[in-house]
């Protein structure tokens, strides 16, 4: 008789978990995203949730070299269904038609965001500007928050931007917002006035000054579309030049300015009392269009809307800069600013990834995130890990067997020919037994 001693019970238990195991992994691997290029879903919601809100999104801001902390982002906020991409995000009619309940927070799902809200249509969409705290160089992900009834708008472009003004108090702030001279300027009807004279033209300029990585923004008009000298757009100068027995001192500026001729434009950079300077035609000015003087280092870009009306890299001024607007030459030619504000920027800005999807308080969820393999650092191990070591620990048990006999009369063979060769290993003769 031949026998082989071997546990018997251990290899059979050791055998279906390591069975159990790997059946099971791919349908574990397939349920989880390992890598920020696949299909990104997570299965647990570990963020804190803000009190009294039923839905939330995640979304994801690709970073950028430069953009540090506190960046605005802006996010367009549909109130209809549909496809949320890059900077706009729909709600399925979850928020309030007023959009009085939207709020974002950190990643951590409860530390709120300063947001201003640019416009809105009601029941249609709104844009929202989101101050970011943390650090853009790298990307980040926030949330935004809907589905409160009892909210009210937080919106404050005090606390997200660099500067703001919207002209809406009925006075123009000279103690802590602006200085001005001479002339006719005013705050009225919850916009700025800038009224046109033949005589002693009026200036206002922002008492902050900031260095260059700045995007000054404002949304403004001209009563006609040949005015002469009218700085109610995005002008910028320098902030240790200002005169207040003069108008301006031209030696460091990112100007813009209407000239005597419909829908035209004069752009100049000026440094050091050098310029730049070219002369573009618009479209009307006698809307309100948002305009915008984006100035980095290296160039200025002057932007009415979405279009660029011109790039300069030449003369690109070396001093902080300040906000400036000035009155037309001519009477009659009045000018209108609804709003202004400086932000951050860089050239080659953060840009918006991808959104979650619509998560509901208290409820699991399938949320695309690309950083947010949440729970798996732990489980993931212990998943791959069971079935390596359940298999190891089955092939000691066939090495090193003992304490069951098996007879070869009730069993042909038992062979293990790869894990002999592999090994080396040769059993020992049974002393209580002979071989047949």
């Amino acid at each position: 008789m031949t026998s082989i001693r071997t546990n018997r019970r251990r290899l059979i238990f050791l055998t279906l978990v390591t069975m159990i195991s790997l059946s099971l992994l791919p349908a574990l691997l397939h349920s989880v995203s390992l890598s920020p290029e696949s299909s990104n879903n997570r299965y647990f919601q570990t963020a804190q949730w803000l009190s009294g809100w039923e839905y939330r999104k995640l979304h994801d801001i690709e970073g950028s070299a430069g953009a540090e902390t506190n960046y605005q982002m802006r996010i367009q906020v549909d109130y209809h269904s549909g496809s949320d991409s890059g900077s706009t995000v729909h709600l399925d009619s979850h928020c309030n038609t007023d959009f009085s309940d939207i709020r974002f927070t950190d990643d951590d799902g409860s530390t709120q965001l300063d947001y201003w809200i640019e416009r809105s249509t009601p029941g249609d969409y709104a844009v929202f500007w989101v101050e970011v705290k943390d650090n853009l160089d790298t990307s980040q992900e926030i949330y935004i928050y809907y589905g409160n009834d009892n909210a009210e708008s937080e919106s404050s472009g005090e606390d997200t931007f660099i500067f703001f003004d919207d002209f809406e108090d009925g006075s123009l702030d000279t103690g802590h917002k602006w200085a001005y001279e001479d002339g006719s300027v005013e705050e009225e009807g919850g916009r700025l006035v800038l009224k046109g004279t033949s005589e002693t033209r009026g200036y206002i300029y922002s008492q902050i000054a900031v260095s260059s990585g700045a995007a000054f923004h404002a949304r403004s008009r001209a009563s006609n579309n040949d005015i002469s000298g009218s700085r109610a757009f995005t002008a910028t100068i320098g902030e240790a030049l200002i005169s207040t027995e003069s108008c301006l001192d031209w030696d460091y500026m990112n100007d813009i300015y209407s000239v005597d001729s419909p829908n035209r434009i004069l752009t100049r950079t000026r440094n050091r009392g050098n310029e730049d300077s070219k002369e573009v035609t618009v479209s009307d000015y006698t809307s309100y269009e948002e305009y915008r003087t984006l100035w980095t280092s290296e160039k200025t870009v002057y932007k009415q809307g979405e279009t660029t009306i011109r790039t300069s890299t030449s003369q690109i001024p070396t001093r902080k800069q300040r906000f400036l607007f000035c009155e037309a030459s001519q009477n009659g030619d009045d000018s209108y600013v609804d709003w202004v504000f400086i932000r951050k920027y860089i050239d080659s800005e953060p840009s918006h990834s991808w959104w979650g999807n619509e998560e509901i308080e208290g409820q699991a969820t399938t949320t695309p995130g690309g950083n947010h393999i949440v729970g798996l650092k732990i489980l993931l191990p212990v998943i791959l890990g069971l079935p390596i070591v359940a298999l190891v620990v089955v092939m000691v048990g066939f090495v090193y067997h003992e304490e069951y006999v098996i007879d070869r009369d009730s069993m042909s063979y038992i062979t293990l020919p790869s894990l002999r060769e592999k090994s080396g290993y040769e059993p020992p003769e049974d002393p209580q037994h002979e071989r047949e």
